[in-house]
């Protein structure tokens, strides 16, 4: 089961490199998610007759001898605007980013509240790894050592605290 504790973070810089690789593929991704919804509409639009239409209102209204709207122009002026777009708000990416990293100077950065996660067999592994067993004397199998501190080990006789030989403290209970 996942437990999670609050962690404050601290951001202060962002590296300019990975935001404008970033924010160029961002961009680009979106500048072609609208050339490709315009594609479709004027498709759709010229199967139903609405470009013609459209021409012709145009020309009455203004009074035009003829007008027409090309395909092809207005495509590959919505595809030079979208990558000009891309373009731009890159760079304004990289400003931001820029100021951002000037201005964590200034103040120490942002603080952030985030929730870690930890798996409790993690946990408590980590906390296992933190008690150590006293290493046993060699020679021995384990109940045998056992056995062999138990009688080495000095036994008070009046239920008073004394001193073993290595320093620990013992008391009889009862």
């Amino acid at each position: 089961m996942a437990q999670g504790r609050r962690v404050r973070r601290v951001l202060r810089k962002i590296d300019t490199f990975s935001l404008a690789k970033m924010a160029f593929l961002f961009h680009l991704c979106m500048a072609l998610v609208v050339v490709v919804a315009g594609v479709l509409l004027w498709t759709l639009a010229d199967g139903q007759g609405m470009v013609d239409q459209l021409e012709k209102t145009i020309s009455t209204n203004l009074q035009l001898d003829a007008f027409t709207i090309e395909g092809k122009v207005l495509f590959r002026s919505a595809l030079a605007l979208t990558v000009l777009f891309a373009l731009l708000g890159t760079g304004l990416w990289i400003l931001g980013a820029f100021l951002f990293n000037l201005l964590s100077d200034l103040v120490g950065g942002v603080q952030v509240w985030v929730l870690e996660e930890v798996l409790f067999d993690q946990e408590q592994e980590e906390e296992d790894a933190l008690v150590t067993d006293r290493p046993e004397p060699p020679g021995l199998e384990p109940a045998e050592a056992d056995e062999a501190e138990q009688a080495s080990a000095p036994r008070p006789t009046n239920g008073a605290v004394t001193k073993e030989p290595v320093g620990r403290e013992t008391a009889q209970v009862g």
